[in-house]
């Protein structure tokens, strides 16, 4: 067995968007040869789910030592302060966008003191790093110049080529972040980016320096095994969109809800005959509009759902929504293999060419521009007249977007590093 260190900050039982990925390759490297050993951040209460413990597998190795603080379980941490990080720390806490890192960005010299030892004990052939958080990629570096061998960074989300949160940073921010990716991606062996648009982008960014072939796509995945079985003779007479997840401040609801006031007014449906379920918290801002919408009965509030109950709510679902703005045009959202496993009909608002793609290739559902309100309307109404037929969904192509073929495209890019090392 071949061991690889593996620092990821976020990692079950952290319920965080990045440790979903963390854990289809914790449980599935194994099988190929490849034992990785975790390096994650203690985690805090808020995004503490034990269902994911239990997806781990048995022979699992994780240390929650990227803080300078070793608790006894992960929900107890209290990381350690320190003169010599609280500048570091006070920047990190004015927001994420006065660092060009995030808030472990203190932390780091406590993970690399861990990241060592582990080295030491378990001799690596490399390291890999699922970011964000950023600061993971400069552990990563660090760690891999110190041991001498190679590492991969592995990028959920664009860090310089993401428009919108460049354009809220202070000019010196901007220029730390180009400086620390441009060092990073030179010193990777290799780096993964997670859509197609995304790693043309880079290539296209450090042409002058870098070969293509240093850039590659490892898109998200489902894995069937971490969810329970939904009731597939659950039935209601309700006609129900689901948006599983919240809008962030560069995700704007608007769309979607202007769209469903259209709807319910054009076929005169009361709140027994549509809803409109979202999941997990709201802001202000968001029930203000509803409110100016007159859709607030319409509205349902669901809340948050772990991994493993994620079928059992979306089967609920008439249709799954997708809202994805001009600022996501390099990025697909997490929720979409969710979508993808649960074989229910998709409504994507997008005006991503890679998304609409999918969505078309799965037969999984239908795409309407972003900010074309007709068409999605003819959209909606197409789901809403056929509801009560089946949907045929393309299922061959939808297992591409599974987990066996994610973990074969990471354990492709582990062999070709060790042959590179022998």
């Amino acid at each position: 067995m071949n061991n690889f260190l593996f620092i990821s900050p976020k990692f079950p039982p952290s319920d965080a968007i990045g440790s979903k990925r963390a854990l289809n390759i914790v449980r599935h490297t194994n099988k190929y040869g490849w034992h990785p050993v975790v390096l994650a951040a203690p985690v805090p209460k808020h995004e503490h789910d034990n269902s994911m413990v239990k997806l781990l597998p048995e022979n699992s190795t994780a240390f929650y030592q990227f803080t300078s603080a070793i608790p006894k379980t992960s929900s107890e941490v209290k990381p350690l302060k320190s003169k010599t990080n609280s500048f570091l720390k006070k920047l990190a806490d004015k927001g994420p966008y006065y660092t060009p890192f995030d808030q472990h960005l203190s932390q780091v010299p406590a993970a690399i003191r861990a990241g060592k030892k582990l080295i030491m004990e378990y001799r690596p052939d490399f390291i890999l790093v699922n970011a964000d958080p950023w600061s993971g990629l400069l552990v990563g570096h660090l760690l891999s110049k110190w041991a001498n061998i190679p590492w991969v960074a592995d990028l959920r989300d664009p860090w310089s080529l993401h428009a919108f949160k460049m354009a809220l940073r202070p000019w010196p921010i901007k220029k730390l972040i180009n400086y620390f990716e441009s060092v990073f991606f030179h010193s990777a062996s290799m780096v993964i980016l997670n859509t197609r648009t995304c790693c043309a982008a880079y290539q296209d960014k450090y042409r002058a320096s870098l070969d293509k072939s240093r850039f590659t796509c490892i898109r998200n995945a489902f894995d069937p095994e971490c969810y329970e079985k939904p009731d597939n003779n659950y039935a209601r007479s309700v006609f129900s969109l689901h948006y599983f997840g919240s809008f962030r401040i560069y995700q704007d609801s608007g769309p979607l809800f202007e769209l469903f006031r259209q709807f319910v007014l054009k076929h005169q449906l009361n709140p027994v005959e549509a809803e409109l379920v979202l999941y997990g918290e709201s802001r202000d801002e968001e029930r203000e509009l509803l409110q100016s919408l007159n859709i607030m009965p319409y509205i349902r509030y669901h809340n948050s759902v772990n991994l493993g109950n994620t079928l059992i709510s979306l089967s609920q679902a008439s249709v799954l929504v997708l809202v994805e703005g001009p600022n996501k045009r390099m990025q697909l959202p997490a929720k979409l293999y969710d979508y993808l496993a649960a074989r229910k009909p998709v409504l994507a608002l997008t005006d991503n060419t890679e998304l609409a793609e999918i969505i078309n290739t799965t037969r999984s559902g239908v795409v309407a521009s972003y900010l074309d309100t007709d068409d999605a309307l003819c959209k909606l109404e197409q789901l809403y007249f056929e509801r009560s037929r089946p949907w045929h969904f393309n299922d061959a192509e939808i297992t591409h977007y599974s987990v066996d073929y994610q973990i074969k495209e990471f354990v492709r890019i582990f062999d070709e590093i060790k042959m590179l090392r022998a």
